[in-house]
């Protein structure tokens, strides 16, 4: 069904681009709709199965593989040689199914630790809640709400950023201040 969502896109994209009369007005360049679609029937099966190898699921895969032709589709200027295409597929595929497998090792992990919290009785909770609150406290405000959405709501880069309005790269940064900040306090203590 999205298969057929995304073949469909590709057709109204390219009868647009006849209507306006041109392609100067796109951000891809004029060769992408006819290369992409050839690129598309060509490949998709084997960039889905790649992914579902990683990602061990058929619908994450099959959105993992839409994610890598809409990159293809905004890269094509700079898409390599026909020859060398499958390898730079795969290369994208792989790294997008890389990415969400962090991501959901993140997820559970913020989960799992909040679980924990929620579960220790009635002292220890709020020990461990003020020492949370500590923390927190010691990192300066856009790293504080940096943690805060990545490890109690679990949010994705990519949403963190777009909640702050800062670019992923400034939110990797502050997560890393973050970690350096919590691999001091485990040393020296709170």
């Amino acid at each position: 069904m999205v298969v057929r969502v995304l073949a469909h896109a590709f057709v109204e994209v390219e009868r647009e681009l006849d209507r306006v009369g041109g392609r100067s007005e796109w951000r891809c360049a004029p060769r992408a709709a006819p290369d992409l679609r050839a690129l598309y029937a060509r490949y998709l099966s084997a960039v889905v199965a790649h992914c579902a190898r990683f990602l061990r699921d058929a619908a994450a895969a099959e959105d993992a593989a839409h994610e890598v032709f809409l990159r293809a589709w905004c890269h094509i200027e700079t898409l390599p040689d026909a020859s060398e295409v499958r390898p730079w597929l795969f290369r994208v595929a792989t790294n997008y199914c890389l990415n969400q497998l962090r991501a959901r090792e993140v997820r559970t992990r913020s989960m799992l630790s909040l679980a924990y919290v929620a579960h220790q009785p009635g002292e220890e909770s709020l020990l461990a809640r003020n020492d949370a609150r500590r923390f927190l406290e010691r990192l300066p405000p856009r790293a504080r709400a940096v943690a805060w959405l990545t490890y109690v709501d679990g949010m994705l880069q990519k949403e963190v950023a777009a909640t702050l309005g800062v670019s992923r790269r400034t939110v990797v940064n502050h997560l890393t201040q973050v970690r350096a900040c919590m691999k001091e306090v485990a040393t020296v203590g709170v």
